[in-house]
């Protein structure tokens, strides 16, 4: 692999270099292949632009049915809920409390609600979102209970899910999270809504012109936009490819937080082409960042239990430090909830510390006095967030310092 100067990014030939290269692999590919035209890619539609497609699908009657609509619902959550769909009100961009609009509404008075939140280009949350929502249909207005409100949240792909503030009440002080586990549905474009669109035999067996080359449009529209045409697959992985013998070295740590570096410091206008492909290798680098923490932590450690959790959407390795007697009490752990930019490091309880909260938090709280950024958690004792090389030198310090406690 080539070495490089990657904080060389601040120079104006360095950022070119990295735009020609992309440019290069997409200009040699596409004289490979026969002209492609999609009226949806060169408008590009913004998130309300999406919900209205979507919502035009579940629009669809045949014969006076809602057969697109039923089966979406029949999918995701199941017969008994499809089977009250007669006379739906379907609407897009509705104002229902406040300034809080709702992507996609549909419901029935006095039967149900099923309120769509799409994410689609991985918009921030704003606060109190989903509680909003979810608050307005209980409300006078639309008069519905609890049990009667559906929530789907539709990012580009599985590992954007609701924040934690999106869900509480500002009305009630709580949160609505555990209430609506049943309820609510996590529908990523990626791997529910696309497949559903392509699969469903209830979709495909519409036969009405407009109907079709509608979807048709937005299946290949959806496909491109998530890098999952087959065709595009081929040019992003040459892409890739020379991207990463131009920056990658053998030390993935430093490699992903001089991505991180890089993404940061380069304008997302004219350069979000570079900012993509970037991103992309960062959370590559990112896991393997954390199998060579991993790595390290099991020579480091080796009398030490390991915790490794590096599956799903929250990836965080570390090591359980003992207490007393009881050799599993606290967790330093290093984190990257859902792949994103931040890495922090942490202090937990093992679950065997768990009871000794009350009894350990002052003495942890004295320990992380004296170091700046330490935050307090709840189901953390403590955390801060980091950049990759400041954090397995941090682990070992906390680690080192909870031996002694």
């Amino acid at each position: 692999m080539a070495e490089t100067n990657i904080d060389s990014i601040d120079s104006i030939v360095e950022l070119l270099k990295l735009y020609d290269i992309i440019q290069d692999v997409k200009e040699e590919e596409r004289k490979k292949l026969p002209y492609r035209f999609n009226v949806l890619l060169d408008a590009n539609p913004l998130e309300p632009d999406v919900s209205r497609i979507l919502a035009g699908f579940f629009m669809q009657k045949t014969n006076g049915d809602y057969r697109v609509l039923k089966d979406f619902v029949r999918t995701f959550w199941g017969g008994d809920l499809a089977a009250m769909i007669t006379n739906p009100t379907i609407s897009t961009e509705e104002t229902v409390i406040g300034d809080c609009r709702t992507d996609i509404l549909i419901y029935e008075k006095d039967k149900y609600a099923i309120v769509l939140e799409n994410k689609i280009w991985d918009a921030v949350d704003q606060p109190h979102q989903l509680a909003n929502y979810i608050d307005a249909m209980l409300s006078s207005r639309y008069g519905f209970c609890k049990e009667q409100v559906y929530v789907a949240y539709l990012p580009k792909t599985d590992d954007h899910e609701p924040s934690l503030n999106s869900w509480k009440s500002q009305e009630r002080g709580d949160s609505y999270k555990d209430e609506f586990q049943d309820r609510y549905r996590l529908l990523d474009f990626s791997e529910k809504i696309l497949p559903w669109l392509e699969s469903s035999k209830a979709v495909q067996g519409i036969n009405e012109d407009y109907f079709e080359h509608s979807r048709f449009l937005f299946i290949d529209f959806l496909k491109r936009k998530l890098d999952l045409d087959s065709i595009d697959k081929m040019e992003q992985k040459e892409i890739e490819k020379k991207l990463k013998d131009h920056l990658y070295t053998d030390d993935a740590v430093a490699d992903a937080g001089k991505l991180l570096q890089m993404i940061d410091k380069l304008p997302r206008i004219p350069m979000d082409e570079v900012v993509k492909r970037l991103t992309v290798l960062r959370k590559e680098r990112t896991k393997a960042a954390m199998l060579q923490w991993i790595n390290k932590i099991e020579e480091d450690y080796p009398n030490f239990a390991i915790h490794d959790d590096r599956c799903g959407a929250h990836m965080a390795v570390g090591v359980h430090v003992p207490y007393k007697e009881i050799h599993e009490f606290f967790v330093v752990f290093i984190w990257n909830y859902q792949n994103k930019e931040s890495i922090s490091v942490g202090i937990a309880l093992a679950k065997e510390g768990t009871p000794y909260r009350k009894e350990i938090e002052p003495k942890v709280e004295e320990l992380v006095r004296g170091k700046k950024g330490f935050i307090k958690g709840h189901a953390w004792l403590f955390y801060k967030y980091v950049s990759y090389e400041e954090a397995y030198p941090l682990l070992q310090e906390l680690v080192r310092e909870l031996s002694n406690i």
